[in-house]
């Protein structure tokens, strides 16, 4: 990107968005806070509101229980940021909705946004993933609006993973350098993601539609837009089977009706890796796990 902007940490704003969950978000905090290492890195905190939610008065006091636990936990780590901003919503924006409101927020504070829901835990060394690759010149391509920490790899969809079976796969990873390899795909992830304000400026109004996540792959697959993916993961997001997460709420407590994921292989497990490089196995479309091929 030579010439273009340089996106580095002192620019960047850490954006996650929670409701109720008093367990997740906290936990996803202290990934954050572990993440950011005095980086000099943004904060952007921002609850959902309560009134006009689902099931409002039965989750008043959580929400108020959880909202006041943040405003606790960002007074006990304030020296770790640049700065810390916590905003807590009257009304209730939906999930898409309110994703929105804080990465627009956040893009005021910042030049790009690092955007995660309240049950995302990242990895030590996730930002150095996010500030190589929103500087890399395939993220500069116009058809790539997003960078994703999460992946598709090593993705054991609930099942139990044998130790001997995860060690060996870890050494192939090593082995191939998967770490440092990254692949590009027709959707964007939904619960963590980051981009720049002039990409969020083309798809920002579609994600904060009530069915922004799907509306917004429509989009991708219709003008062949793209995302840019770790291979190795650099988060995992621990709350499909949360009891008071959207999708058990959605699927009224049948946590058998939702696909679990259960990535067992991130890059807190391998060394850093030299080099950013595409995978050389051409990946699209929706599936559940890749193992590594020679």
């Amino acid at each position: 990107m030579d010439g273009a902007e340089r996106f580095i940490e002192g620019n960047l704003c850490v954006a996650v968005q929670y409701f109720v969950k008093h367990d997740t978000t906290l936990a996803t905090l202290e990934t954050v806070r572990r993440m950011a290492g005095g980086r000099g890195i943004s904060l952007l905190l921002m609850q959902d509101g309560i009134e006009g939610a689902r099931r409002e008065d039965e989750r008043r006091g959580v929400h108020a229980e959880c909202g006041a636990a943040v405003e606790d936990w960002c007074a006990t780590h304030a020296a770790a940021f640049a700065r810390i901003k916590h905003r807590r919503l009257p009304r209730n924006h939906g999930t898409c909705g309110t994703a929105r409101e804080i990465i627009d927020a956040a893009l005021d504070l910042g030049d790009w946004v690092l955007f995660a829901e309240d049950d995302v835990l990242f990895c030590d060394s996730a930002l150095d993933w996010f500030v190589t690759a929103v500087n890399s010149d395939v993220f500069a391509r116009e058809e790539v609006w997003a960078v994703a920490g999460e992946s598709k790899a090593f993705d054991a969809r609930g099942a139990a993973v044998d130790p001997d079976r995860r060690e060996a796969d870890r050494t192939r990873a090593e082995a191939l350098g998967l770490v440092s390899r990254y692949v590009l795909f027709d959707f964007l992830p939904s619960s963590c993601f980051a981009t720049t304000r002039a990409k969020w400026a083309e798809f920002g109004e579609t994600r904060g539609l009530p069915n922004g996540v799907r509306d917004l792959n429509l989009r991708c697959r219709a003008e062949a837009q793209r995302s840019l993916w770790p291979v190795i993961a650099r988060c995992r997001d621990e709350g499909m089977h949360h009891p008071l997460g959207y999708s058990m709420m959605m699927r009224k407590g049948d946590a058998a009706a939702i696909a679990g994921k259960s990535v067992y292989l991130t890059a807190d497990d391998l060394e850093p890796g030299a080099g950013f490089t595409p995978l050389e196995k051409t990946l699209t479309g929706l599936f559940t796990e890749w193992r590594a091929a020679s």
